[in-house]
């Protein structure tokens, strides 16, 4: 008897679940996004994103955070250089394709959301969970 797969889920987000008196389109929407692997996998998975984290920066315990590769900063700085940069998503790209994984992304747009609701409706970080 075959035991059925079991899998973990990787979640990050983007945005937060304030509105306030921002009205900045890039305060707008809050999103989840989850990625799931089969256990099975999980360890060569990390192994092939550490690879290429020793490759561009040194080191294994780099946190890949959008902006701060945009921008360049901190151990981003060498992706400055746009070859080193074109390099690093090409690679990166090709291991996401490569993984066998499933990517699902909530999305809300806070203003609609809180105008269509009562204060008393889950937090739109715990709806996209």
């Amino acid at each position: 008897m075959n035991p059925r797969p079991r899998y973990r889920m990787y979640i990050d987000e983007a945005g937060n679940s304030y509105v306030g008196r921002n009205d900045q389109p890039s305060n707008r929407y809050l999103s989840l996004t989850g990625v799931i692997i089969e256990l099975a996998q999980v360890s060569a998975i990390q192994r092939e994103m550490d690879a290429l984290k020793i490759k561009h920066f040194d080191s294994a315990n780099v946190v890949l955070h959008r902006n701060e590769i945009e921008i360049h900063r901190g151990v981003f700085n060498a992706l400055s250089d746009s070859q080193l940069m074109q390099a690093f998503g090409q690679e990166l790209e090709s291991l996401l394709r490569a993984w066998p994984c499933t990517v699902i992304t909530a999305c809300i747009d806070k203003p609609s959301y809180y105008q269509r609701h009562s204060s008393k409706t889950p937090e739109p970080f715990h709806l996209c969970i």
